[in-house]
């Protein structure tokens, strides 16, 4: 009898044992595959992401690039003498036209800016990235790297583009 009772101890503990096991590898097996899973999801979240931007930097430089050129082409700017006061209402309707754009500043080789936002004291478009960038350009749209706004103080990155009088040398350029 008591050989009995030991076998059945012995089939029960085997069976709980080898019950115990299948657990152990079904849930190492499942985690390792979730595991995979995840980090699969993971990283064509991320390249979907990445995409996305690119594509909405590639159509913020477009029609930034065109909205510059149209501006810059128009009859405004294409005089001996420029209105101040008409320039600041073209910026102001390019900008209101295109919600992408933060800011836009006409710059002359004078010195003169028009703009919207508040700039220190003394401020000189000649020296900044976008507009010495746009003269090397010579009449095409010129990016910047990324540099912090004088008047904001922010990061950013910004097209120039210097317009091209009949005269055929720039004396002003416009930054976006």
């Amino acid at each position: 009898m008591k050989s009995k009772q030991s076998l059945g101890k012995f089939i029960g503990k085997l069976l709980f044992g080898i019950t115990l096991l299948t657990i152990i590898v079904l849930m190492v097996c499942s985690y390792a595959s979730t595991k995979k899973l995840l980090t699969t999801r993971n990283q064509l979240s991320q390249q979907s992401a990445v995409d996305a931007l690119v594509t909405s930097n590639h159509n913020l430089q477009s029609s930034t690039n065109s909205e510059l050129e149209k501006l810059a082409g128009s009859s405004i700017f294409n005089q001996q003498n420029y209105n101040s006061k008409t320039v600041r209402q073209a910026l102001n309707m390019a900008k209101k036209g295109n919600t992408q754009m933060e800011q836009i500043e006409f710059g002359s080789t004078k010195g003169e800016m028009i703009t919207f936002t508040k700039l220190p004291t003394g401020f000189d478009p000649r020296v900044r990235p976008w507009y010495e960038g746009a003269i090397k350009e010579d009449g095409k749209v010129f990016w910047t790297a990324p540099y912090q706004d004088a008047g904001t103080g922010k990061m950013l990155t910004t097209a120039g583009d210097c317009g091209q009088r009949q005269t055929g040398s720039s004396d002003w350029c416009l930054g976006d």
